[in-house]
């Protein structure tokens, strides 16, 4: 039956698919395309499909006799058309100078020893399928120009380790990074604001990933098995139907959005969990993610608190009572011998002292050595040790406490001029009086 009793333009057919199958025509050795015009006329060739492009089938373009391995856009291009280098198995690098605005859908599709690739600081838009199949790639750095980074852009692109994604992109189109196995780590900008269906879905490689953007599309990032830690970041709105299900070995989902993130069609977007999953919120929140019932435990994060000393060979400072959604923190300075804790950073001189956690804080004691004190007590006081015993002179009528290590008070008593206290063993002790508190080593 011919093309004219089909209703098809024949001219117009033979243009779309006017090298379809050339391989099988080839004679034996390499398979090869020779372009007798220049590389700046081959990229200005506009090919309506792959089928339509000769290295498509064959694979090793010659231009003007000398096989294309390392391309340079010349600079008269500003476009790379689509399907331009379908398949171009002979390219191993390719670089774009700061003019070239496009690269066009399918572009690169195929290039599979394509191994690096440099993109101009003036590129805005990477089309459809443009790299997807090139099993070479190794690293891509997205310019903060790109606006738009089209579906399949990089699909199946197996080698892939590192993505940094610029911060002109809002939108990573579905299956942008679809099974990029070996991909380990990303950047995104800071305008992503969503992450399409099936971006990043069958990235096995994977183990710790954090995201902060406002939408998770629809199986984002499914069946990503490697993936271990998962941090939503707090600008997390939505999250779709199966975002991340068939996540096998995902053991920690901390979600640090204060507005719990909304999940499409009601769909629990965490399925096929391991059974121990636990899920971190928000102390405030912690009733209301109950419903997620994909996870084995879901428990409140707790901001975090840091102590240190101003001087480490003064004191230090130590957590009796780490903090929960439900008990604040207790914290203790601990002068060494010679030295006083006099108060802490933020003027606060309760010692122990108990704290609320509501947001990430340090505190830092402040030690001085004795004698800089400000009453007569802290000028006074010496703590000293002898053979099994602890003296405690200058603090008379007030109540000293013994501890050990493990925070076990061994003594407590009112002082005199001068008192001794013997211990069980030789070690470290902590002794308190009033608000002070001295480390001391009993040989």
């Amino acid at each position: 039956m011919s093309g004219a009793g089909l209703g098809v333009n024949p001219r117009q057919h033979r243009q779309h698919w006017a090298f379809y199958d050339c391989g099988s025509a080839a004679e034996e050795g390499e398979r090869k395309v020779r372009y007798g015009g220049t590389l700046e006329q081959w990229c200005k060739i506009h090919f309506p499909n792959s089928n339509a492009n000769p290295v498509t089938w064959e694979h090793n373009l010659y231009i003007d006799g000398e096989l294309l391995t390392d391309l340079a856009i010349p600079e008269s291009v500003t476009e790379v058309n689509s399907c331009s280098f379908y398949n171009c198995t002979s390219l191993t690098s390719a670089v774009f100078h700061d003019g070239v605005t496009t690269i066009g859908s399918n572009a690169f599709n195929g290039c599979s020893n394509l191994a690096s690739v440099m993109f101009g600081s003036g590129l805005k838009t990477i089309d459809s399928s443009a790299f997807s199949d090139c099993t070479g790639l190794t690293e891509v750095t997205i310019p903060d120009g790109v606006t738009e980074l089209g579906w399949w852009a990089f699909d199946g692109c197996t080698s892939l380790q590192s993505v940094v994604i610029g911060d002109g992109v809002e939108l990573i189109d579905h299956y942008a990074f679809r099974d990029c196995t070996s991909l380990t780590d990303v950047t995104f900008g800071e305008r992503v604001r969503e992450i399409g269906g099936n971006a990043f879905s069958g990235c096995t490689g994977f183990k710790t990933l954090e995201v902060n953007v406002e939408t998770i599309g629809m199986s984002a990032f499914q069946d990503c098995t490697g993936l271990v830690e998962l941090i939503l970041g707090e600008g997390v709105k939505s999250i779709e139907a199966f975002a991340f299900e068939n996540c096998t070995a995902l053991q920690d989902v901390y979600c640090y959005a204060t507005t719990k993130p909304s999940l499409s069609l009601g769909i629990n977007p965490f399925e096929d969990l391991p059974d121990d999953a636990t899920l971190h919120v928000p102390c405030a929140l912690l009733d209301s993610y109950l419903s997620w019932g994909t996870f084995g435990n879901v428990v409140g994060i707790v901001p975090v608190l840091k102590v240190e000393a101003n001087d480490p060979s003064m004191g230090e400072v130590i957590i009796e009572q780490e903090a929960d959604c439900d008990q604040p923190a207790i914290i203790r300075a601990m002068a060494n011998e010679g030295y006083t804790f006099v108060q802490w950073n933020d003027g606060n001189t309760d010692n122990p002292r108990t704290v609320e956690v509501t947001e990430d804080m340090t505190l830092t004691a402040e030690f001085a050595p004795k004698g800089t004190g400000i009453n007569s007590a802290e000028q006074q006081l010496v703590v000293t040790s002898g053979q099994g015993c602890i003296r405690v002179q200058g603090a008379s009528g007030m109540v000293v406490s013994v501890y050990n290590t493990q925070g076990l008070r061994l003594y407590q008593g009112v002082t005199e001029e001068v008192t001794t206290i013997t211990v069980p063993s030789a070690g470290l002790y902590v002794v308190a009086v009033g608000e002070d508190l001295v480390k001391v080593i009993v040989k």
